[in-house]
C-alpha cells in the first residue's frame, strides 16, 4: 500500500482492520447508510474508512442507483486513492453499469477518467472495463486502453495488462492481434505484456517477441 514518505499512500492512517472484518461489516450495512455517510466515509484520512465506503458502494450499484452512485464517485474522486479502492469500488459500480450502453457513450464516460493527470483517476476509467472485457466488448476495450497504452507508470500498466488478460478469455486471437499490432509500433511496455500474456500459450508469447 506504500503507506511511507513517498508513497501514494503516505498520508493514510491504517487501523489495521483485516479485510475480512471489513466485509462483513459491509454485508450489514451497505443499504443503510446515507449519501453523506457514504462520502464522510471515503473523505476519511483513515484507510479502512475509505475501503468499507468503496466495498458498501460497490455492493450497493444497480442499475437504479447507478447515477447517484457515479455521482459520489465523482464528487469524491480525489479521495479514491489507493489500489484497493479503486479495483474494488469503480467496476461493479461504474463500468458494470455500462454494459447496456452504446461503445460510444460507454468510451465518451470513460475517456473523462483516463486522459487525467492522476493515476488514480486514469485507473478508475481502465478497471472500469472488467465487465466489458468478460462479455466480449473489445471494441471498446481497446479503445480505451489505446488512451494510455505505452504510458510508463507501473500502476497504469498493470490496469492494462489485466483487463487485456480478462479480453482474451473471451476473445484470445483478438487480444492477440491487438497486442502484435502494438508491438509494431513500438516495443510492448514490460508490465503490461507481462499481465496481459499470462493466460497466453508459449507459441502465442513468440509471437509478441
Amino acid at each position: 500500500m506504500q503507506i511511507v514518505p513517498g508513497g501514494y499512500g503516505e498520508n493514510d492512517i491504517l487501523l489495521g482492520i483485516k479485510v475480512p472484518r471489513l466485509r462483513k461489516i459491509e454485508k450489514v450495512w451497505y443499504n443503510t447508510l446515507s449519501r453523506a455517510n457514504f462520502e464522510w466515509l471515503l473523505r476519511s484520512p483513515i484507510h479502512e474508512y475509505r475501503a468499507i465506503s468503496g466495498y458498501m458502494l460497490a455492493h450497493k450499484a444497480n442499475k437504479k442507483n447507478a447515477k447517484e452512485i457515479k455521482d459520489i464517485i465523482d464528487n469524491n474522486i480525489e479521495y479514491i486513492n489507493n489500489w484497493d479502492l479503486t479495483d474494488t469500488l469503480v467496476p461493479k459500480a461504474i463500468g458494470k453499469q455500462l454494459l447496456d450502453e452504446t461503445d460510444n457513450n460507454i468510451y465518451k464516460t470513460l475517456r473523462h477518467y483516463t486522459k487525467n493527470e492522476n493515476i488514480w483517476i486514469r485507473r478508475i476509467g481502465i478497471v472500469s472495463l472488467m465487465y466489458l472485457a468478460k462479455e466480449a466488448r473489445k471494441e471498446v476495450v481497446f479503445k480505451v486502453i489505446d488512451d494510455n497504452f505505452f504510458d510508463t507508470f507501473h500502476l497504469t500498466q498493470k490496469a492494462n495488462g489485466w483487463m487485456l488478460r480478462e479480453l482474451y478469455k473471451t476473445c484470445p486471437k483478438e487480444t492477440l492481434e491487438y497486442l502484435k499490432q502494438k508491438n509494431k509500433k513500438q516495443k510492448l511496455p514490460g508490465i503490461l505484456k507481462s499481465y496481459a500474456t499470462e493466460k497466453m500459450t508459449k507459441a502465442e508469447k513468440l509471437e509478441l517477441n
